[in-house]
């Protein structure tokens, strides 16, 4: 019983550590499986006092969504509206076809091609939207850096081409069908 107790005050020990930082508060992104379900609270931290939480929430939701509307609230609030129940892929789609690269109504054939292309894209975003699409539709977990330099990401967007060209394509059955 008396492992138990200190179990507990260590706890709250280690709890009165985390949340002395800052003022009393942690800006860590919950971790519940799906980035969707904070884009509310990242919105709200736009409009904080604090530069690094401010630039930390416009981070995490340009990555979540795709968007970027820098730290207009209102302009990230309307697109919340528009968009929470939409699914995050339709969200990277979106991404794609405003930087005309078209994905909309293509077989999975035409479709990972696609995204493979778009990964040697001049804009992150774009980058990041492709990548995120071809995790999701592939289940595949090869590394990609978006933010690499265009001679750093060649190599893996290479790789990319690669596993489509010999394995994907057989595994994904992507010799037709109707759209992503």
């Amino acid at each position: 019983m008396h492992n138990y107790i200190r179990g507990i005050q260590i706890a709250l020990n280690n709890v009165k550590r985390a949340t002395s930082r800052r003022g009393g508060w942690r800006m860590n992104v919950k971790r519940n499986g799906s980035p969707e379900k904070n884009i509310p609270m990242q919105i709200k931290l736009l409009g904080s006092r604090r530069q690094a939480w401010r630039m930390k929430a416009l981070l995490n939701l340009i990555s979540t969504t795709f968007c970027d509307y820098g730290t207009d609230q209102d302009a990230w609030w309307s697109w919340y509206r528009r968009n929470k129940d939409r699914e995050r892929a339709d969200w990277a789609c979106d991404a794609l076809e405003d930087a005309g690269v078209e994905v909309l109504g293509l077989s999975l054939a035409e479709f990972i091609p696609a995204c493979i292309e778009a990964l040697r894209h001049v804009h992150k975003i774009v980058r990041a939207a492709a990548f995120y699409l071809l995790k999701h539709y592939t289940r595949r977990t090869a590394h990609f850096p978006v933010y690499a330099t265009a001679g750093n990401r060649e190599p893996h967007v290479r790789e990319w081409r690669k596993w489509w060209s010999t394995r994907g394509i057989h595994r994904l059955g992507g010799n037709g069908g109707n759209g992503r």
